[in-house]
């Protein structure tokens, strides 16, 4: 009789808060796996208007990595209304990264280099990356301004479509007033930031459109 008791009580015991959260938690991927597209769409518009934290980067992180165009749509609006910055690192061509590599050891080579592809000395003195600063946009819509200055000066506008984000001309640096760059990417599965980068000064293009890359958490 005891023995029966004891097991009834441990069945009818209540579930701990960590257990009760695992279970929330674990539950987001059956919301978001829902056979029913729209079902999908409004179990992630629900888990989003939770303002939970850490529901929300979840969800994000299925989202971007979903099949569903619609669900990484509504993870990267909802991760750009949070997100103050994305720095990216700026990729060489394959090619051109190979002559770099083998120009550094060599002065005659790397002058060499230098003089036929100027460009990479004015990524290197940004270490060959560029930060946006995301300074308006709400998830309810398509638009918004950043800046790649931090506080949001010049500011230049954006717009997403789909999971992809596209801005206008925009300011590089404060040193270079008359350089323009554009930038567009989308995320990957791996849950990076892949696009591109194009800048120009005076209206003509100072180095070729060069991939970029931003790990997203």
């Amino acid at each position: 009789l005891s023995i029966s008791c004891s097991a009834q009580a441990t069945k009818q015991s209540p579930r701990t808060p960590t257990e009760a959260r695992h279970d929330e938690l674990a539950q987001i991927s059956e919301l978001l796996a829902d056979p029913d597209p729209n079902a999908r769409i409004a179990n992630m518009e629900a888990i989003l208007a939770t303002h939970d934290a850490t529901r929300i980067q979840v969800a994000e992180r299925l989202g971007f990595r979903s099949d569903d165009p619609n669900l990484r749509s509504l993870a990267l609006r909802a991760y750009l209304e949070n997100v103050k910055k994305i720095s990216f690192a700026i990729e060489l061509p394959p090619a051109v990264q190979a002559q770099a590599d083998a120009a550094q050891s060599d002065p005659d080579l790397l002058k060499a280099f230098n003089n036929k592809f100027p460009y990479t000395a004015a990524l290197a003195t940004s270490a060959n990356a560029i930060t946006i600063y995301i300074t308006k946009y709400s998830a309810t819509g398509t638009t918004g301004t950043l800046s790649s200055f931090p506080g949001g000066g010049s500011p230049a506008d954006f717009s997403v479509t789909g999971d992809r984000f596209s801005s206008a001309a925009f300011n590089p640096s404060p040193s270079i007033p008359t350089s323009f760059c554009t930038i567009e990417f989308r995320p990957s599965a791996d849950l990076t930031f892949r696009g591109t980068l194009s800048c120009q000064a005076n209206g003509r293009y100072i180095f070729p459109k060069l991939a970029v890359s931003s790990p997203i958490f």
